[in-house]
């Protein structure tokens, strides 16, 4: 009988984040403090989105199978790569005309996108999760944020920030941005004005810049995956001007 086994894994906080060079927005948030948009996180949402995709695949390719399992091939921050083992399989030719054994697996890698790729046989599953922004924005210069910027908080919502009492009670992971007056940033982003925009994983994440006692500080949209598989709302970084007096 064909069993539907999709292999549960324990995950803690977020650990899948799209941002190459950069780890989860913050993995250690406290489960108090978490957002509750979603009620469940990336990976589970991912690796449904995989399975289904291959048994798609293969059910068209006049395949059939005892069991098609999804699980983290590799756990780490950043593009996090997917195991898709199988059991049972039986009718199905690749498009290099092999035969694979009717047990075994195939890694899908992240290719950025929100997309997860493997291959089987020469047969090619891609596995589409999550949304993307619209990133061809026109570049408009913005003054006032070019220059270094400090990380001194990651809150859920803006109004939640106080300078005197950081909300934050861990290490922050991004410590910094600097923004360079050709629309480029010291990391994997460029900017125009009011976002930072990141090609690769077609993210566009709003900023605005407030005065508040005097120093200027940067609201900065966190899009992991809690936000773009998920559905979650972003949290937001804050980062103060270097130029702003201590």
């Amino acid at each position: 009988m064909k069993l539907d086994t999709l292999a549960a894994i324990l995950i803690t906080g977020i650990v899948c984040q799209f941002t190459p060079g950069l780890s989860n927005a913050q993995d250690a948030a406290p489960k108090a403090g978490a957002p509750k948009e979603a009620k469940q996180g990336p990976i589970p949402i991912i690796q449904q989105k995989i399975r289904a995709e291959v048994a798609a695949r293969l059910a068209v390719a006049g395949a059939a199978y005892d069991e098609l399992r999804v699980t983290v091939a590799v756990k780490r921050d950043i593009a996090t790569p997917f195991k898709v083992s199988y059991r049972g399989l039986r009718n199905f030719k690749g498009s290099d005309d092999a035969t694979p054994d009717a047990n075994g697996s195939f890694i899908m890698k992240y290719i950025g996108g929100g997309q997860w790729q493997g291959e089987l046989a020469g047969t090619q599953f891609t596995a589409t999760v999550g949304t993307k922004d619209k990133i061809d924005l026109h570049f408009v210069n913005d003054p006032q944020v070019v220059g270094e910027w400090k990380s001194v908080d990651f809150v859920k919502d803006i109004s939640q920030f106080n300078p005197a009492q950081p909300a934050w009670k861990g290490k922050l992971y991004l410590k910094g941005l600097t923004f360079q007056e050709n629309g480029q940033t010291s990391q994997v982003w460029t900017w125009t004005k009011g976002f930072l925009i990141h090609s690769g994983d077609q993210t566009a994440s709003r900023y605005e810049i407030r005065e508040i006692n005097g120093a200027s500080y940067l609201f900065m949209e966190w899009k992991s995956g809690d936000v773009t598989i998920a559905g979650m709302k972003p949290w937001y970084y804050v980062l103060k001007s270097a130029k702003s007096a201590s």
